[in-house]
């Protein structure tokens, strides 16, 4: 019996697996790729976490859980896996909810505008780099009261931590307009 008319011998099994690690060589040294969805995630309850220790917000009523009002810092927003993350992650702690306008999570018609009673507002930026990476934070209290910080966080044993103290710079984006 003859050798069938097309099969995979020595030079096409070369070509082929030339070309895949080819291709896996050049994703892997790629010099801007976008965290996964997963990534975000994780490194967001982090940052949420080492934001909100454990009975730093007082809930405006004894039988609701206090607020958490997340803002995006990044035009293109909070991916939905993240969201959904943060809100499983603090289901039983904070009422986690995420917003557009900070104008939903203060108290406007008051001259410093404070956050509403019983929360808390935070800005999380998109999660940049490769390991490690950064995360811009902006915390909210009042018009007064706005802090901007850059976090830098490792993947140290298949867990993301904060790699050292924070970074306080200027917040840009939850700043009341001039």
């Amino acid at each position: 019996m003859g050798r069938p008319f097309f099969t995979a011998g020595p030079t096409l099994r070369r070509i082929r697996l030339t070309l895949a690690c080819s291709l896996l060589l050049a994703t892997a040294c790629s010099e801007e790729r976008a965290p996964s969805p997963t990534t975000e995630a994780q490194v967001y309850r982090v940052v949420v976490e080492h934001l909100l220790p454990s009975g730093s917000i007082e809930p405006a009523d004894d039988s609701e859980l206090p607020i958490v009002y997340i803002a995006a810092l990044d035009p293109d927003g909070i991916d939905l896996e993240s969201q959904v993350s943060l809100v499983d992650t603090y289901l039983d702690r904070y009422d986690i909810r995420f917003v557009d306008d900070i104008v939903e999570a203060v108290v406007s018609d008051e001259p410093e505008a404070p956050v509403r009673p019983g929360a808390a507002l935070i800005g999380l930026g998109p999660v940049v780099g490769d390991p490690p990476v950064e995360l811009r934070v902006e915390v909210y209290r009042s018009v007064d009261d706005v802090d901007g910080f850059r976090y830098l966080l490792e993947l140290e044993g298949g867990r993301w931590t904060i790699s050292g103290d924070p970074e306080p710079i200027e917040p840009e984006v939850l700043v009341p307009s001039p």
